[in-house]
C-alpha cells in the first residue's frame, strides 16, 4: 500500500511536470511567433494572442499545483486518496485543455502564417517593383510595369489606368487588363484606348466617380461596384476601360499624385482574390496601403520621366533655335545644320540596320543616337564667334562687300587717265609744231596695246577673284599687277594694294591663312562652349563629338589633330555628314551650281584615299539607302544622278 501510495505521488509529480513542461515550451514558441506577427501587423494576430493568454493562465495553475506537490514531497507530507484523485482529475483536464489550446493555437497560427507568408511575398514584390519602376526611363514601359505589379500585389483580376491630360480638362484611359479574359489594351499591347472623360462636364445630380477621386484626392473602395451607383455617377466608367460583359465585385479607385499633390491619374483595380483560398476579397486597408506605396513610387517615377522629357524637349528646341540663328547669319549656310543632323541620323540608323557588313556588331542605343543627333545640331555653335565677313566670304576680295568693284573702278580710272594723257600728247604735238604722222600712229598703237592689256587685266582680276584654284603663273601675274603703278603729274595710282594682292593670290578657296584659322577656331570655341553645359551622363560626349567633325584619319585635321581609331565612330559619322552636305549644298557661295551626287561621292572616294574620312562609312553610303533618302529630301532633282 505504501509502495502504491508512493507510486501515485510519483505519478502526480510526473503528470504536473509533464504538463508544465509542455506549457512552458509552447509559451516560449508562441511568444516568438506572436512577436513576428505583431511586427508585421498581421490581422490574425489578436486571435492568436487570445489563445496565448488562456494558455499562460493554465500554465500558472499547473505551476502552482506542481509546486504544491513538490513541497509535499520535500516535507514527506501525507496525501489523502481524495487529494490524489483530485490531482489526477484536474491534471487530466488541464492536460486536455492544454492539448486542445495547442491545437486551436496552431490552427490560428497556420492561418495567420499564410497571411504572414502572403505579406512577406507582397513586401518582396513591392520592393522589386519599386526598384524596377525607379530605374525605368521609358514612359509606356513604366506604366506597363506599374500596372502589372499592382495586379500582382493585390491579386486583382481587372485593372484600368486613367491619366489626366496636360490641359487638366480630360481624363484618358491609358491601359486596361483583365487576366481571366486574357484582355490587354493600351500601353505596350499595340492597341490604343479611346475612352476619354471630361473633368469639367456636369454629370447630372450626382458627382462623377472619377472626377470625385481627382477633386478630393482620396481613394474610393467598395466590395460591390454596382452599389457605388447610389452615390456616384458611373457613366463613362466601363469595367476595366472596355464595354465588356465583365462582372465586378470588389473595386478600388486610387489617385496618383505628383510632388505638388496634384492628381495626375487614377488607378482602378477590380476583383481582388485571396492568394490561398481563391475567394474574392475586398480591398481592405492592408491592400490599399500596399497599392498606395506602389502608386506613390509610380507617380514619382512618371513625374521624373515627364520632367526629364520636358527638359530634353526644351534643350532640343534651344539647340535648334541656336542652330537656326547660326545658319541665318549667312545666306550661304541656311539649313546646313539641319541637313547635317538629318544625314547623321540616317547614317546611324543604317549602321543599326547593318546585319552583314562591317558594322554588324555595332548597335547604337536610343540614348546614343539622341546624343549624336544633338551633337550634330550643336556642331557649329562656335561659329557664333566667327566674323560675318569670313563666314560670308564667297570671293577672295569679299569683306562685308566685294572689293572687286573698287578695283574695277580704279582700273577704269587708270584707263581714262591713260586715254586722257594720249589726247593731251597729240594736242601738244600739234601746238608745238612737232606733229608727224609717224608719231601720232605710234601713240595710237601704244594706246591700243595699253587698252587691250588693260581690259585683259581687268578680266583676269575678276577671274582670280572667283576661281577655285590659282596656278603659279596666275599668282605671278597678280604680283606683277601689284607692283604696277600709274603716274599722272603728281598723282601715283597703284593697280592693286598690298592687301588686295594678299587675297587674290590665295591658291585654293577664298580664305587667307588668318581667315582660315578663324574658321577652324570655331571647333575649339564649340568645345569650349559645350563643355560649360551640364549635360546629363548619357549626353556627356556631345562636346567631344561636336568639336571633332573636322578631324581626319591621317591626323591632319583640326583642332586636336586626332588620327585613326582615336577619333570616335560618332565623330567620324558627323565628319562624313558635314562633308557630304557641304559638297551637295545648293547655296554655297564658292560654287556656281550645286554639285551632283555622283561627283560628291567621287570626291568622298578621293578623301578616303587621302585618309581624310572613314572608308567603312563611305562604303556604307554606297551600300545603304542613306543617299537615296537624303537626296529625296534635300537635293534638287538634277543633282540626283545615281
Amino acid at each position: 500500500m505504501e509502495f502504491l501510495f508512493n507510486s501515485k505521488r510519483i505519478l502526480v509529480v510526473l503528470l504536473i511536470f509533464f504538463g508544465t513542461s509542455v506549457m512552458a515550451f509552447s509559451v516560449m514558441r508562441f511568444r516568438l511567433i506572436i512577436r513576428m506577427l505583431s511586427k508585421f501587423q498581421i490581422k490574425g494576430y489578436s486571435k492568436v494572442e487570445h489563445f496565448f493568454s488562456i494558455h499562460q493562465l493554465l500554465m500558472f495553475f499547473f505551476l502552482f499545483g506542481y509546486l504544491a506537490v513538490l513541497l509535499g514531497v520535500l516535507v514527506n507530507a501525507e496525501f489523502s486518496q481524495l487529494f490524489v484523485s483530485a490531482i489526477f482529475f484536474f491534471g487530466a483536464i488541464f492536460v486536455s485543455l492544454g492539448v486542445h489550446l495547442n491545437i486551436k493555437m496552431l490552427s490560428a497560427i497556420n492561418v495567420t502564417t499564410d497571411e504572414l507568408k502572403t505579406a512577406n511575398e507582397q513586401q518582396v514584390v513591392l520592393i522589386n517593383a519599386a526598384q524596377i519602376i525607379s530605374e525605368e526611363r521609358n514612359r509606356e514601359a513604366l506604366l506597363e510595369t506599374f500596372t502589372t505589379y499592382a495586379m500582382m500585389i493585390t491579386n486583382a483580376d481587372g485593372l484600368a489606368l486613367y491619366l489626366v491630360h496636360d490641359t487638366k480638362e480630360t481624363l484618358t484611359a491609358s491601359i486596361a487588363k483583365i487576366t481571366s479574359r486574357k484582355h490587354h489594351v493600351g500601353g505596350l499591347s499595340g492597341t490604343r484606348l479611346s475612352s476619354v472623360t471630361s473633368l469639367k462636364k456636369i454629370y447630372g445630380d450626382k458627382p462623377h466617380l472619377l472626377t470625385e477621386v481627382i477633386r478630393t484626392g482620396r481613394s474610393i473602395a467598395s466590395s460591390d461596384f454596382a452599389a457605388l451607383s447610389d452615390e456616384y455617377d458611373l457613366s463613362g466608367i466601363s469595367p476595366c476601360g472596355q464595354h465588356l460583359d465583365y462582372p465586378i465585385g470588389s473595386i478600388l479607385f486610387m489617385p496618383m499624385k505628383d510632388r505638388e499633390q496634384s492628381v495626375i491619374g487614377v488607378l482602378q483595380l477590380a476583383n481582388s482574390m485571396d492568394f490561398y483560398s481563391g475567394k474574392e476579397r475586398p480591398f481592405d486597408d492592408q491592400l490599399q496601403n500596399l497599392v498606395g506605396t506602389l502608386v506613390l513610387q509610380a507617380a514619382i517615377a512618371l513625374t521624373n520621366i515627364d520632367l526629364y522629357q520636358n527638359l530634353k524637349n526644351l534643350f532640343h528646341a534651344f539647340s535648334r533655335s541656336i542652330a537656326t540663328a547660326i545658319d541665318e547669319r549667312s545666306p550661304y549656310t541656311g539649313g546646313h545644320i539641319n541637313r547635317v543632323a538629318s544625314l547623321t541620323e540616317l547614317i546611324t540608323q543604317a549602321i543599326n540596320d547593318d546585319e552583314k557588313g562591317h558594322f554588324r556588331d555595332i548597335k547604337f542605343t536610343d540614348d546614343e543616337m539622341e546624343e549624336l543627333k544633338l551633337a550634330a545640331w550643336m556642331h557649329d555653335i562656335g561659329k557664333m564667334s566667327t566674323p560675318d565677313k569670313v563666314i560670308d566670304k564667297s570671293t577672295r576680295l569679299f569683306a562685308y562687300l566685294d572689293r572687286l568693284e573698287a578695283i574695277v573702278q580704279r582700273f577704269e580710272i587708270i584707263g581714262l587717265n591713260r586715254n586722257k594723257d594720249h589726247n593731251e600728247y597729240i594736242l601738244e604735238l600739234y601746238s608745238t609744231g612737232t606733229h608727224t604722222p609717224a608719231k601720232e600712229a605710234q601713240a595710237y598703237l601704244e594706246l591700243s596695246v595699253f587698252n587691250d592689256q588693260h581690259a585683259d587685266d581687268i578680266k583676269f582680276v575678276k577671274w582670280a577673284n572667283t576661281t577655285s584654284f590659282m596656278e603659279d603663273a596666275d599668282v605671278a601675274r597678280i604680283r606683277e599687277l601689284g607692283n604696277m603703278e600709274y603716274k599722272n603729274n603728281d598723282t601715283t595710282i597703284k593697280y592693286l594694294t598690298e592687301d588686295e594682292v594678299k587675297h587674290l593670290i590665295i591658291r585654293k578657296g577664298t580664305l587667307t591663312g588668318e581667315e582660315r584659322s578663324k574658321i577652324e577656331d570655331h571647333v575649339r570655341v564649340t568645345e569650349m562652349m559645350l563643355r560649360q553645359l551640364p549635360f546629363p551622363r548619357e549626353m556627356a560626349n556631345i562636346p567631344t563629338y561636336a568639336a571633332g567633325h573636322h578631324e581626319k584619319l591621317n591626323g591632319k585635321g583640326y583642332h586636336q589633330q586626332l588620327e585613326g581609331k582615336k577619333i570616335p565612330l560618332q565623330t567620324r559619322i558627323l565628319a562624313v555628314a558635314d562633308v557630304l552636305e557641304a559638297l551637295t549644298a545648293r547655296d554655297r557661295p564658292y560654287r556656281d551650281r550645286p554639285m551632283s551626287l555622283s561627283r560628291a561621292i567621287e570626291i568622298l572616294g578621293f578623301m578616303v584615299k587621302d585618309e581624310h574620312i572613314d572608308p567603312d562609312l563611305h562604303k556604307l553610303l554606297l551600300d545603304s539607302n542613306v543617299l537615296k533618302e537624303y537626296a529625296k529630301d534635300h537635293l534638287y532633282p538634277e543633282q540626283i544622278d545615281m
